[in-house]
């Protein structure tokens, strides 16, 4: 149906954020497993610790590869995603990165 779908919030310009939530590529919806915040659920981790677990290098890895298998496996986003668009996610996943708890 035309005109069906989602707008984003008005209050939301980051592109990297956008392609998190689902708005910027309906193929992309990192939000759908890891939460609209990234702090995870059932089916994901949270990723606001991504960065103090990883490299970027091996971030960008699990982004474009996917990681694990069966039905919680993360996807690969390789043929969704250009190098842009990866940069733009690996700076919106900086911005929300949190202290892990000793």
């Amino acid at each position: 149906m035309i005109g069906c779908e989602a707008k984003p919030p008005a209050d939301i310009a980051d592109p990297g954020q956008l392609l998190f939530l689902g708005f910027a590529k309906k193929e992309v919806n990192c939000a759908r497993c890891h939460g609209q915040n990234g702090a995870g659920g059932p089916e994901a981790p949270d990723i606001r610790t991504v960065f103090a677990k990883y490299d970027e290098e091996v971030v960008v890895e699990i982004i474009e590869v996917g990681k694990g298998e069966g039905p919680d496996a993360m996807p690969s986003f390789e043929t969704q995603l250009n190098e842009e668009e990866v940069d733009l996610l690996l700076k919106f996943l900086k911005s929300i990165q949190i202290e892990l708890e000793p």
